[in-house]
């Protein structure tokens, strides 16, 4: 081919219109197919010059897939020749390697005597795009018009008529595809009140869509159904029409009506329930309160709401309360707590809490809690357990007497022999020692007795069970029966328990007068501690959750019980026992305070072999232990003084021992026999005296009334008390108020000198 095209025309005219074409334009040998001159629009579409297409065959510029390769070409070629013009679409590759579409219009034609064929082409790769794009649309909008769940429907705004609908619409109308189809909307009746309709029509036609509006349908069988629907007016060939979307929220509604009547009724229950029902924050905070909490506190709920629920408490109560919260907040569910709640008044009540997580998605995001108001059944039960007690007490009355007759019997002997003019001196100790160890055994056993019998509200603290074992074999040892001997087994270094050790002391002894009364024969009573971990406590009571339990055993070798008595031994008022030797009530009041100290009891007895009780008692972390130390007493402290000590002691014998006893360590002593003297005495001589020493149980002024009275005279003034017995709450509110010390009675004269001694150098510090 030579380098001049034949068929440019010498006419400069005609080649830049050629030129100038917006489409390609190739012109072939209609012959051979061969590429005779292209325009320069074809130069810029594929990226090739003039003469490198006239080295091509039209095969080298398509894109060589399937049905557009060189063979494709010539079959476009045969046609156009044979059957005239021919528009197709082609895949052509760029000299880049880039593919891209193009629209071909092919002729024939005869220009300068020679047969061509002529090649217009457009690039349509752009409508191709968006036609592939619209395709990809349309099928993704058919798939999610016919798969939605929701009803969806195209109808005519103009007539309504329907066009197309979805399954879920025929689901949810109930009607066939046939039905429906030509159909409007108020032909088929699917609107119960067509004023509904108007009103969206009107929306429609004024906002051009509605968004999830609530409507009422009808379906085919006349049942109502409420749905939320969303139009929007869309252009279908040139038409507008309405594509509609309603989700049926039917069950949904009654749910909602459903839930609403079931909270109004929770909501009546809560605020007609006598215990407070409270929600707690994760952080502790009130969040809500019904009405019994305003009848049991006296406050209104918006004093409390949206305040920490731990002010409402006792501040002995707080530590415990945050372990509850702690456990709650984590997933497990706790016991039953008993936590004091306060008043308006000041006072507090006895709340019995019952509380559980509240969770969202089972994560905790507070609590809900029911306290009932047990104060009334916590006194009671106190009021029991004293009399419990009490009859305890009473039945070891004869022991008592007993030892005291034998204590009795050995100081009067003792003083009949000192009385001789004769008596030896070396035997004279030894009297004096008898008495004194006579006085001291018997002053132990009045202690322990008051200790015992003391009414004070429960103070749970660390106990040394060991030391109350060996407390209470004291007791029992001086007033059990002498053919009833009683052995002790203690395990050393054992964890302390936390609880009152009153009530400790309670189940202890109640538990050996049973094993008494068990052994009218005589036998032999065994106390036993020991240790064991929560797997093996477990597995005769699941719920422990300590890692260690303490044990008690209390065993004997009585008449045993059969298998029906130990099923009931723990019901109040059951009793085995002829009517005026027990209430019944002795077990069961045990039974609760093992429980109260969150502990467990087991009973081993078969007839004729004895019984053993067995108490757990959760032991507290050895970390955690809180051992209160003992001061012992040091012989080297002083006991001599000058100060002027005002003594104040009703019974005339020991105020003049008293009173001979300081003269001799060199105090100035001043002495008064009851409490009115003795604020007297003090008021006219309250600048020489240094310190009151005064009997608690005063004829006149008790001797609280003496210390109240002389500390507005001189406040500083230094007061020691003596008492045979002081209840705990009131010796924490005399030393809280002032009091220096408080000795009991009987004391020892070396003692009693020496906090003497300790009380007024405390003016020094």
């Amino acid at each position: 081919m030579s380098s001049q095209s034949p068929w440019q025309n010498p006419d400069a005219s005609w080649r830049e219109i050629f030129n100038a074409a917006n489409d390609a334009i190739f012109i072939h040998d209609a012959g051979t197919g061969e590429i005779l001159d292209v325009n320069q629009k074809t130069c810029e579409m594929f990226g090739y010059s003039v003469e490198e297409f006239r080295q091509f065959e039209i095969g080298d510029i398509s894109s060589g897939t399937a049905g557009f390769t060189q063979e494709g070409a010539a079959e476009k070629i045969r046609l156009a020749i044979e059957e005239g013009e021919n528009l197709f679409e082609w895949h052509c590759r760029k000299k880049s390697g880039e593919l891209f579409w193009v629209e071909v219009n092919l002729k024939t034609a005869t220009i300068l005597e020679r047969d061509i064929l002529l090649a217009m082409v457009r690039d349509i790769t752009g409508r191709k795009n968006s036609e592939e794009a619209l395709r990809l649309s349309e099928s993704k909008f058919s798939r999610a018009f016919f798969a939605s769940p929701d009803s969806i429907t195209i109808s005519s705004l103009a007539t309504s008529e329907m066009y197309e609908v979805n399954d879920g619409f025929l689901h949810l109308s109930g009607y066939s595809r046939d039905e429906i189809i030509g159909k409007s909307a108020l032909e088929l009746e699917l609107w119960p009140d067509p004023a509904d309709r108007e009103r969206m029509m009107k929306t429609l036609q004024s906002t051009g869509r509605i968004r999830n509006q609530e409507y009422l349908f009808r379906d085919k069988a006349g049942t109502p159904r409420t749905c939320l629907l969303s139009v929007e007016v869309i252009d279908l060939h040139g038409e507008p029409c309405n594509l509609s979307v309603a989700r049926d929220i039917t069950d949904w509604k009654r749910t909602e009506e459903a839930l609403k009547v079931s909270e109004a009724q929770y909501r009546n229950v809560v605020e007609s329930a006598r215990d407070a029902i409270f929600t707690l924050s994760d952080d502790g905070q009130l969040l809500t309160l019904n009405h019994a909490f305003e009848k049991i506190t006296g406050w209104s709920r918006e004093e409390w709401i949206g305040r920490p629920f731990l002010e409402i408490l006792h501040p002995g109560d707080r530590e415990p309360a945050i372990q509850l919260v702690t456990d709650l907040m984590s997933g497990s569910m706790p016991p039953l707590s008993e936590l004091r709640i306060l008043c308006k008044s000041g006072e507090y009540v006895i709340g019995e809490f019952a509380s559980a997580p509240r969770s969202v998605d089972g994560i905790p995001v507070g609590i809900l809690g029911i306290a009932r108001d047990i104060t009334y059944r916590k006194n009671l039960e106190d009021q029991l357990r004293q009399a419990q007690k009490l009859e305890s007490i009473g039945t070891l009355a004869g022991g008592i007497a007993h030892d005291f007759n034998n204590m009795l019997n050995i100081v009067l002997a003792h003083t009949q022999l000192i009385s001789r003019s004769d008596y030896d001196p070396i035997h004279l100790r030894n009297s004096i020692e008898a008495i004194t160890r006579a006085g001291e055994r018997g002053a132990r056993i009045v202690q322990q007795l008051l200790t015992f019998a003391r009414q004070t509200e429960a103070v749970f603290e660390p106990i040394d069970i060991n030391r109350s074992i060996g407390e209470i074999r004291d007791i029992i040892t001086s007033t059990f029966p002498k053919t009833i001997s009683v052995s002790v087994s203690m395990a050393d270094n054992l964890p302390l328990v936390r609880g009152d050790v009153t009530q400790i002391h309670q189940v202890l002894l109640n538990l050996c007068v049973n094993a008494r009364d068990a052994m009218s024969g005589g036998g032999e009573v065994s106390l036993s501690t020991g240790l064991e971990d929560r797997k093996s406590v477990r597995s005769r009571h699941p719920e422990a959750e300590r890692e260690e339990y303490l044990f008690i055993d209390i065993r004997d070798t009585g008449i045993g019980m059969d298998a029906d008595t130990r099923r009931r031994i723990f019901e109040p008022f059951f009793t085995t026992k002829e009517t005026g030797q027990g209430t019944g009530l002795g077990l069961a009041v045990v039974y609760g305070i093992i429980q109260d100290h969150n502990g467990f009891m087991n009973v081993r007895s078969e007839p004729g072999s004895g019984t053993t009780f067995r108490m757990y008692l959760p032991a507290l972390d050895r970390d955690a232990e809180e051992i209160a130390s003992v001061t012992q007493s040091d012989d080297g402290l002083s006991t001599h003084g000058e100060e002027t000590i005002l003594v104040v002691e009703d019974e005339k014998a020991i105020l003049d021992l008293l009173e001979n006893l300081f003269h001799e360590k060199g105090y100035s002593v001043l002495t008064a026999v009851d409490g009115t003297s003795a604020v007297s005495l003090f008021t006219e001589q309250k600048d020489s005296i240094d310190l009151v020493f005064t009997d608690v149980g005063l004829p006149g002024l008790s001797g609280e009334e003496v210390f109240r009275a002389i500390r507005k005279i001189k406040p500083e003034i230094k007061v020691v008390l003596a008492s045979g017995y002081l209840d705990a709450d009131l010796h924490s509110t005399l030393i809280r108020d002032g009091v220096a010390d408080v000795i009991q009675k009987p004391y020892q004269f070396i003692d009693l000198l020496q906090r003497i001694r300790q009380a007024l150098d405390s003016n020094l510090t």
